[in-house]
């Protein structure tokens, strides 16, 4: 070695050796161990992609037969950025019965997407939950599966079924205590935080007294808010605690405390201020005896990933204390956990580190209007930074009897993204710890944090078993027709046709008969004519297309402390009575006007429909459209009329006379005597588009026959099954001379069925057509003076802007209230939600 590196080598030494003596001096300071957004080094999965997806519908309670609409936002942990890792989000309409009875596959574009769910006319009335999440989601132990309540209300006063997922229990009363930073210890001042609730999982408020095993009064307790407290006291050794709690019925109930722990240390957060909150480490004299390394860390984590690692020392002291900045950190649950210097955790917190630099303000011309008059609504981003990110927005406005006042279950974007979907169990009233208008939502959530448990997400599995989906799948199975055992490698070709646009696709069957079209992008539904090849290009197999391979995620029955469970109780009794009266009340006003000639939410827009003749040709167009690609436009073509059906087959219909075609007599069965523009070759035969031997057309019969295509083109060299049509060249020497191509009628036209095996003609459905919400135009004085009695006035899922926008529609023909409610997401992953109320006189 050189003397010039020796001192190169001395004085990395000595820099690393200065940085060590700065970094655990003997102070309660500490510093940045790791880069901000690090990931963490013991967790071989955060680099897995957590996908989390929020659906903003219009209102919370509707009757049968109106339309629930929704915007989907699915983001990507740790930004909340919009996500591309999935296309296909599953939304799913699940009874009280936990039964799946409606579904959609919505296409997720750059992260949004939107749709609707049209609610059956014999619904029964209950408590339902519209569920969305992606295939990749499934792979996760604790899902983010995005849930929501929604009550369906009867609109007959006849026979009326009062909510058949409501329970009658008797109820009883819970409490539970959480010891801040996860254990008590001897001889420490301790916070303890606790929550009571009913037998519904409701918070509800108690208060109480603590003892010790010797007969002490040690601390006295009462709810904050939502059933949750706080009190501190210090155990000590060889004693127990218990509290005695006063109930709301006004019983008194017994419950002991956790038992303290002889060693150990206390993580205490409080005193939040601009410079961040005072982050305290406590423990006692046992404990710091006993440790042979005084330096600890607070590894700061959020969203998954580790954001900084903080180290300090314990300076041989019992108490110490630092504030922790959270400028630099992402908005939301923030992760504090206690590890000493061999990464063994200690305590553990979670604090929310909240962000309101981001506030969207909604604001309308005037608080008062009148039935049908125009409401012009003004939507704002205000912020101390100048604003670059585009904002996409959905907007709901609806008269406020339909939403509930209550509100426990309800939920916005910005608590679930930066709360709900981060913490274990349901909580209470989301919402109110995002309005800036309650001025104890800061300590009230600091309080719910140190009693919900952090959400971890782990694979479900040794390794990724449900990928991202990007497109529909069409799967199916090829079986012997007999023995039903499964075909390998055969072929199957399908054409995909919805109006004017056709989509060819390929496939083969793997060991056990299986195959798939994967990735096939189309909306709505779609005809599909699909047939079983064999190597040698004749039709082959029992076909089955199942495009119901996919299994949904399955329900998980509602237990006691859910937000589904017994909504009765959640609901006051007299707001559910006067929802569903007020919706009595407009049924039975659209039965005396006519349904037909009312104005209501259910009319929309329709993008395209295809009108009944049309889907009775859709079969025969199709087959049309595969022969053209494989050989081109027909020269002749014999429509078969129900005249034509005397004849045997349709070698007697050719036989009536085909300019440049002769039908010769023929003892042999594989022949058909049919001979183009003179040639000696037999011609290609093709049955809805697909090359098959003579034999499989001679007998088929007439009735069945939409048309005949007649192709005299010259010498063709191979059979021209779709998939394989350029496998010949024009220097082999001619097969076949012409084509016939026989176009069979649609099942729905033919008299009698018998069955084809290697082919399939059926509709199969895409993703979900997003409706277009129906919003009159009162502007003009011809409108028809029929009334107007939507609920929804407007139901507005893509507005989109950088500073502000301006959104105009009509009020109905009823008095009362309106809220507007607005929820979306900036380009930079900040969610945002506004609302505001005005009135109709």
């Amino acid at each position: 070695m050189s003397l010039s590196h020796f001192y190169k080598n001395w004085i990395c030494l000595i820099w690393i050796f200065a940085y060590w003596i700065i970094l655990f001096s003997f102070n309660t300071s500490y510093c940045v161990a790791q880069d901000s957004y690090s990931k963490s080094p013991a967790s071989d999965d955060s680099i897995i992609v957590i996908e989390k997806v929020y659906l903003q519908t219009d209102r919370d309670y509707y009757t049968q037969g109106e339309d629930i609409w929704f915007k989907a936002y699915l983001v990507e942990d740790p930004d909340l950025s919009l996500s591309y890792n999935s296309m296909n989000l599953h939304v799913e309409l699940i009874s009280f019965r936990s039964e799946i009875i409606d579904s959609r596959i919505i296409r997720i574009d750059g992260g949004l997407g939107k749709g609707d769910i049209r609610l059956s006319d014999t619904l029964s009335p209950g408590v339902y939950r519209i569920r969305a999440y992606t295939n990749y989601m499934r792979n996760f132990a604790n899902m983010q599966i995005f849930e929501k309540p929604l009550i369906i209300f009867n609109s007959s006063d006849k026979e009326a079924v009062r909510f058949d997922s409501v329970i009658t229990a008797s109820v009883s009363y819970n409490v539970s205590f959480f010891p801040e930073g996860g254990s008590l210890v001897n001889n420490v001042t301790c916070s303890i935080s606790f929550r009571a609730a009913d037998t519904f999982g409701k918070g509800c408020d108690v208060s109480g007294e603590v003892f010790a095993s010797s007969g002490e009064r040690l601390a006295l307790f009462r709810t904050a808010y939502k059933g949750m407290g706080r009190f501190y006291m210090r155990p000590l050794d060889g004693l127990s605690y218990y509290a005695l709690i006063k109930t709301p019925d006004g019983k008194t109930i017994r419950k002991d405390l956790p038992l303290s722990s002889k060693n150990g240390f206390t993580l205490n957060v409080s005193e939040y201020q601009e410079n961040g909150p005072l982050i305290t480490i406590r423990t006692n004299p046992a404990t710091l005896s006993s440790l042979t390394d005084q330096v600890h860390f607070i590894k700061v984590s959020a969203h998954k990933s580790v954001v900084s690692t903080l180290g300090f020392s314990i300076n041989n002291s019992l108490s110490t204390s630092f504030r922790l900045p959270l400028d630099d950190f992402p908005a939301g649950i923030i992760q504090l956990t206690l590890i000493n210097s061999d990464g063994l955790p200690l305590c553990e917190r979670l604090i929310f580190n909240s962000k309101e630099n981001l506030k969207l303000e909604v604001t309308t011309d005037k608080p008062i209007y009148k039935k049908r008059e125009k409401v012009s609504v003004k939507l704002s981003l205000i912020s101390d930074s100048v604003i670059n990110d585009n904002t996409f927005l959905s907007m709901s406005a609806v008269e406020t009897s339909f939403l509930s006042s209550n509100r426990w279950s309800n939920s916005t974007i910005s608590s679930w993204f930066l709360l709900e979907s981060d913490i274990r169990g349901p909580v209470e009233d989301p919402a109110y710890y995002f309005d800036p208008g309650n001025t104890d939502r800061i300590s009230n959530l600091d309080l719910l944090l140190s009693i919900q448990g952090w959400r971890d997400f782990k694979w479900k599995y040794e390794n990724q078993v449900f990928y991202p989906e990007y497109g529909i799948t069409l799967s199916g199975r090829v079986n012997k027709v007999i023995s039903g055992a499964p075909m390998q490698n055969t072929a199957v070709t399908a054409i995909l046709r919805k109006e004017k646009n056709e989509l060819m696709l390929t496939s083969a069957t793997d060991s056990t008969g299986l195959f798939s079209f994967d990735e096939v992008d189309f909306t709505g539904d779609a005809r599909m004519i699909a047939t079983a090849v064999s190597e040698k290009d004749s039709p082959a197999g029992h076909l089955i297309i199942d495009t119901t391979r996919y299994s949904p995620e399955p329900v998980v029955n509602e237990k006691s402390g859910s937000k589904f469970l017994l909504i009765r109780n959640l609901i006051p009794e007299e707001e559910q009575s006067e929802t569903e009266h007020e919706f009595i009340i407009r049924k039975n006003k659209e039965v005396k006007l006519l349904l037909s000639d009312t104005i209501m939410l259910g009319e929309v827009k329709i993008v395209a429909r295809r009108n009944k003749a049309a889907s009775v040709n859709y079969q025969t167009q199709t087959a049309y459209a595969v022969q053209r690609v494989a050989v081109g436009i027909p020269d002749a073509t014999i429509k078969v009329t129900p005249q034509d059906e005397r004849f045997n087959n349709f070698r007697e219909i050719i036989r009536k006379g085909v300019s440049g075609v002769r039908v010769e007599p023929t003892n042999d069965v594989t022949q058909s005597g049919i001979r183009i523009r003179g040639s000696g070759l037999e011609p290609l035969f093709m049955l809805d588009g697909i090359t098959v031997p003579y034999d499989m057309v001679a007998t088929f019969p007439v009735k069945w026959i939409d048309r005949i295509e007649i192709l005299k083109s010259g010498g063709i060299a191979t059979s021209i099954e779709p998939s394989k049509k350029n496998k010949g060249t024009i220097d082999e020497e001619p097969k076949y001379n012409g084509v016939i191509s026989i176009i069979s009628k649609p099942d729905e036209k033919r008299d009698e069925k018998i069955p084809v095996f290697h082919s399939v003609n059926r509709i199969v459905k895409g993703y979900d057509v997003p409706r277009i919400f129906y919003s009159p135009d009162y502007s003009s004085p011809s409108v028809p003076g029929i009334p107007d009695l939507r609920s929804t006035l407007l139901w507005d899922p893509d507005i989109n802007f950088f500073e502000n926008a301006v959104v105009d529609f009509y009020n109905a023909d009823n008095k009362g209230n309106v809220i507007l409610i607005v929820e979306g997401i900036t380009s930079g992953g900040i969610p945002v939600t506004g609302k505001l109320e005005y009135k109709v006189e």
